[in-house]
């Protein structure tokens, strides 16, 4: 039996990147602004079959998945992340939360 608290373990919740602090999702709305449109031009290149389906790991606060859901209207969009709470107001895209 460990009687350490699991709020005091080292770990990715408890870290900078971790889900649980303030500034959580100024953090995600920047990693889009920096990445977003080099993502958006690589994937405009890619030979994309009808109906496509696109998974988006790590898909932060949802930026990308809500742009690809609009530029491929006929695609299969599912996002997922380790902490899916902001995803799931985003239209047009089906969201994979991997605790449940």
């Amino acid at each position: 039996m460990s009687t350490i608290d699991s709020a005091e373990e080292p770990g990715y919740t408890n870290s900078y990147l971790g889900d649980q602090h303030a500034g959580q999702l100024m953090r995600l709305r920047t990693l889009e602004r920096a990445f977003d449109p080099l993502s958006r031009t690589v994937f405009g290149l890619l030979p994309l079959p009808d109906n496509p389906a696109i998974l988006d790991l790590g898909a932060g606060a949802g930026s990308f998945a809500g742009w690809l859901s609009k530029r491929y209207p006929d695609a299969t969009v599912i996002a997922t992340d380790i902490d899916t709470r902001v995803l799931t107001d985003i239209p047009g895209i089906r969201v994979y939360s991997p605790t449940g």
